[in-house]
């Protein structure tokens, strides 16, 4: 079991400047567990790097063993903030975690934070930032990172889901259900399935953008290197617990 914290997600400007990230974080007491914990660089532009102890604010899960070969559902998102300025008084965060066992929610968690005035009001900025890179550039999202294990799916969405959406999530791997009836395809920026499943060799690789005609088609080259030397895809079974959609977005 790795000792070293596993980066997720970085959010990052140009020198490679850090805006956000969400991170595995081992237990010291316990080799089986780990936390999920997210932290926001309180600095213009990212401009001083987050150190272990100073500029950034932060949010972590409780202890859990997430590395139990099991399923895990995870949803960060901001539920309030600015649209652009970083003077802005009060902004505020959500970290959704569950893990089920057939039809048992084993695990459940909701873990928030808010700051606000004038000390905080660059770490709302850099949520949406790009730090000094431009807007249209591409890459300053890293998926996966250090991470060793595997990641199934993943999706943003332009407004915050509630929870009772994201327990529905949990159940059902697959549901793209929202907080309204059309949110599966108005409200999803974009979806990677991650399961293209790429021999080695192939040409042209692509992760596909499975919503491309909602903003635009986010879909992203591989590397054809990155498939050269060992398989990028797994299998895995999984029930799925499905509900009504009446009130919600379509499955």
């Amino acid at each position: 079991t790795s000792t070293i914290p596993q980066t997720i997600l970085q959010s990052s400007g140009s020198a490679g400047k850090i805006l956000w990230d969400l991170k595995l974080e081992p237990s010291a007491s316990n080799n089986l567990k780990s936390r999920l914990s997210f932290r926001i660089n309180t600095s213009q532009n990212a401009g001083t790097n987050m150190s272990p102890s100073a500029n950034f604010i932060s949010m972590s899960s409780d202890y859990h063993n997430f590395k139990n070969l099991n399923f895990w559902n995870v949803l960060l998102q901001r539920t309030a903030g600015p649209s652009g300025s970083d003077t802005y008084t009060s902004h505020s965060y959500k970290m959704y975690i569950g893990e089920n066992k057939l039809d048992k929610l084993r695990v459940l968690e909701e873990v928030s934070m808010s700051y606000g005035g004038n000390t905080y009001k660059y770490a709302a900025a850099n949520w949406i930032s790009t730090g000094s890179r431009n807007k249209d550039d591409s890459g300053n999202l890293a998926i996966g990172g250090t991470l060793t294990g595997s990641i199934a799916e993943i999706r943003t969405w332009k407004y915050p889901l509630s929870a009772s959406v994201f327990k529905q999530h949990i159940y059902d791997k697959k549901s793209t259900v929202g907080n309204s009836i059309l949110d599966s395809q108005s409200n999803i920026i974009y979806r990677f399935r991650l399961n293209e499943n790429w021999p080695s060799g192939s040409s042209n690789p692509v992760i596909k953008d499975s919503n491309p005609k909602n903003v635009k088609d986010y879909s992203l080259m591989i590397s054809e290197s990155a498939l050269s030397h060992r398989d990028l895809y797994d299998s895995n079974m999984f029930d799925r617990i499905q509900f009504s959609t009446g009130g919600g977005g379509a499955a």
